[in-house]
């Protein structure tokens, strides 16, 4: 860098001596080569010059063939594989409540019925004690009246008080047994009723363990049934990317072709351009190519501004190289002994 400053200080001195020929002696403008960072950020337009001017010899070499882009791998959905007695235990747990409460509702039933059957049997007992109780008080009553009646009248050591005492034992045991058959009736009919509950009971349990069954089969056959709509609609979804996945690599794989071949294009015109101009040719139009760029950017300038500028920026000369360099300088100095 510092013989390049070096170089550009020498040229500044010859043009303007130059310059000062040319004009008779008169002095046109003088170059003094300043601090090459001085405003270098208000130079617009001068980064963008360079980074072009040092992009156009990659535009003249052969290009290495592009990276081929990786094809995509979009997320699957998992399928949902469940064994038939995780199946089978799913079902049951949904119905726990279904079966909790049927059993308890038989069960319950039941025992309402059961305990009303015993407080019959209980009422049927007391009304049975009762009822001997005023036979055994009426027929005490009946003998001590009899008694009674037998001293008024005188006869209370005859075989007739024995006879009337002795009927009235009779009828006595009579109504008691009347009253106790009445009462074996009772139980033996509420008996038979509690032992009809139990059938009553178990009928019901088998009913409800057929409707259990038949409930289970049907919340697994759900079960298995929305198991294959999901698996259905994950092989569906599945399916749609596996798509979007061969759609993308064809895509890739055209874009990828289409860059090859554009590539080869380029590097075969260059191939037979350096075949037939040689390599000083592919110089010249590389140095034509900075040339232009260099000149269409300094239009805008005054030829003065734009020498100065030229002359005095070193990384804007070691990009134009010598002779694009050179070309942009003749160019500008003719344009400036013109005006």
């Amino acid at each position: 860098m510092l013989q390049i400053e070096y170089d550009l200080k020498e040229l500044a001195k010859q043009i303007n001596q130059e310059m000062f020929n040319l004009s008779g002696g008169q002095k046109m403008f003088e170059y003094k080569f300043k601090d090459l960072n001085q405003d270098k950020e208000k130079q617009d337009g001068r980064k963008d010059l360079i980074e072009k001017i040092k992009g156009v010899e990659q535009t003249f070499q052969l290009s290495e063939m592009p990276a081929k882009a990786e094809d995509i791998k979009l997320d699957r959905k998992e399928y949902k594989d469940v064994d038939n007695e995780a199946i089978k235990a799913e079902a049951t747990n949904s119905l726990k409540s279904y079966l909790t409460e049927g059993l308890n509702e038989i069960n319950q039933d039941y025992e309402d019925s059961k305990l009303k059957i015993d407080n019959e049997i209980n009422e049927a007992n007391s009304n049975s004690k009762n009822k001997l109780n005023t036979i055994d008080n009426s027929y005490n009553d009946k003998k001590q009246s009899t008694v009674n009646s037998s001293i008024k009248k005188g006869t209370n050591r005859g075989s007739i008080l024995n006879e009337q005492i002795q009927d009235l034992d009779e009828q006595k045991e009579e109504d008691i047994s009347a009253v106790k058959s009445d009462l074996d009736t009772k139980i033996s009919s509420l008996n038979s009723q509690k032992e009809l509950l139990e059938t009553k009971k178990l009928n019901a349990l088998n009913a409800f363990d057929i409707a259990y069954a038949v409930k289970l089969d049907e919340k697994i056959s759900k079960i298995n049934e929305d198991l294959a709509t999901y698996n259905q609609k994950v092989q569906e979804y599945n399916n749609t990317i596996e798509q979007k996945e061969k759609e993308y690599a064809l895509k890739n794989e055209a874009e990828y072709q289409e860059n090859v071949d554009r590539i080869m294009d380029r590097n075969q015109q260059l191939i037979d351009f350096i075949a037939e101009q040689g390599r000083d040719g592919l110089e010249s139009r590389i140095a034509l190519k900075k040339t232009e760029m260099a000149l269409e950017f300094f239009e805008s300038m005054k030829p003065a501004d734009a020498l100065t500028m030229l002359i005095e920026d070193a990384e804007l000369a070691n990009a134009l190289g010598d002779t694009a360099f050179q070309a942009v300088l003749e160019a500008l100095r003719q344009k400036l002994v013109g005006e």
